[in-house]
């Protein structure tokens, strides 16, 4: 097989699993979320838990290997919201408020929103 053949192939190839991830993950992700907006991007590789936490906004994209985790706590992120490359958003749910004890030291825990 040739050069050209070869990268042909792949470009192809990359298209169709472009596709697939916007037909399966991509549409998962929009009907899971609390609320989405309009031109949701969300990048192959990215993690995302607590879908039901989380409220996006319009405009958003979301770059490759990103790791959002919302617990307890809702997370909400605005129109017009440009990610790049491993974003790390990870909500709590513990007490922060608490002067001179650690978080493991805090029993009650607390919602943050």
């Amino acid at each position: 097989m040739n050069t050209k053949v070869m990268k042909l192939s792949h470009s192809i190839y990359q298209r169709l699993l472009n596709k697939v991830w916007e037909l399966t993950t991509m549409k998962y992700y929009k009907v899971s979320f609390k609320s989405c907006g309009k031109d949701l991007r969300i990048a192959k590789g990215v993690i995302i838990e607590g879908l039901s936490n989380i409220e996006m906004g319009d405009n958003v994209y979301i770059g490759p290997g990103s790791i959002i985790y919302s617990t307890e706590a809702s997370l909400t992120i605005g129109d017009n919201f440009l990610a790049g490359p491993r974003l790390t958003i990870i909500t709590g749910d513990h007490k922060f408020d608490v002067v001179g004890k650690t978080i493991a030291e805090t029993k009650k825990r607390q919602l943050i929103g």
